[in-house]
């Protein structure tokens, strides 16, 4: 009987606890608005992020390339030109033309794909030399042992025998 009512009354404090957070997290506005859905660009196997930075004419240089297809939610569209900026690697920063005459700064965010596929690439290269390893060795050791049965045999023709 006491165990019965020890259990109710850790569920009744949980409930007022629960209660008592839920009022405080509603009474709470949001401070600000949500972001808006930063653009992202895809070029030469990396991502780049918007930096909400416009750069001059002057700091633009040659075309590096053109944008790939890009899965992100507010991807820029594949096949857009990439431009570098002077001073700049384009493998950390490029620079893409928004509107005619506005170029924006996009910084790397790195490369996409899975992070471990260099190691994985050579774990695959190690079980396939392996498995033909495990198929060839065996088959070499034993003809060096015992030589494959020669047909008709010693200095005769095959055809003799018919």
């Amino acid at each position: 009987m006491r165990w019965r009512n020890l259990a109710f009354a850790a569920v009744a404090v949980t409930a007022l606890a629960s209660v008592h957070f839920s009022a405080a997290a509603a009474a709470q506005e949001p401070t600000a608005a949500p972001s808006p859905c930063p653009k992202t660009l895809k070029f030469a196997g990396s991502l780049y992020l918007d930096t909400d930075t416009r750069v001059p004419a002057a700091e633009v240089g040659p075309q590096v390339g053109e944008t790939e297809p890009n899965p992100a939610q507010c991807a820029l569209p594949d096949r857009l030109k990439v431009y570098r900026r002077i001073g700049h690697n384009s493998t950390q920063e490029v620079v893409y033309y928004v509107d005619s005459g506005t170029a924006e700064v996009f910084r790397s965010a790195g490369e996409t794909g899975f992070p471990g596929a260099g190691p994985v690439r050579w774990l695959v290269l190690l079980l396939v030399l392996g498995i033909i390893l495990f198929a060839a060795v065996p088959a070499i050791v034993a003809h060096l042992r015992q030589p494959p049965v020669e047909v008709g045999g010693g200095g005769r023709d095959w055809t003799d025998d018919a």
